[in-house]
Parts: structure tokens; C-alpha cells; sequence
């Protein structure tokens, strides 16, 4: 749900003569991403369990819908 989101934001926000650039630099930064991801879920699971894992997972892309929902209706 969140890349779908982030995807018509980036479309909308940037011209269309930039945007394989863009598509790219948010690509490298997203894969750069993942293992630090990975490892910081491994110490939340294993500091709080998995059920907090997830309710903090499903808290953070609520409120990242909020963000990008705040920042669509200010680019209106």
C-alpha cells in the first residue's frame, strides 16, 4: 500500500523529463535500505516479540499514509 502511495506521489510531483532519474535514485535508496531494515526488525522482534512488531509496522504505515496525505492536499 505504502509503494503504491509513493509511487503517484513521485508521478505527480516531478516532470516527466526526470522522473527515470528519480525512479532511480528512489530505487537505489529503497534496495540500500532493506538490509538495515531486516536488521533492525530482528532486534524488535527479539526485544518486544512479533505481535508488537506488527502493531508497530501497521502504526508506521498509518501514519506514513497521514504524511503523504497531509503533503498531497498542500500540493493541491
Amino acid at each position: 500500500m505504502m509503494n503504491i502511495n509513493f509511487q503517484v506521489l513521485v508521478q505527480e510531483s516531478f516532470d516527466s523529463q526526470v522522473l527515470g532519474r528519480i525512479e532511480t535514485i528512489n530505487s537505489s535508496i529503497i534496495n540500500c535500505m532493506i538490509p538495515i531494515g531486516s536488521f533492525l526488525g530482528g532486534i524488535i522482534v527479539q526485544t518486544y516479540g512479533a505481535r508488537s512488531a506488527i502493531a508497530l509496522e501497521g502504526l508506521a504505515e498509518v501514519a506514513t499514509g497521514i504524511f503523504y496525505f497531509f503533503i498531497f492536499l498542500r500540493n493541491k
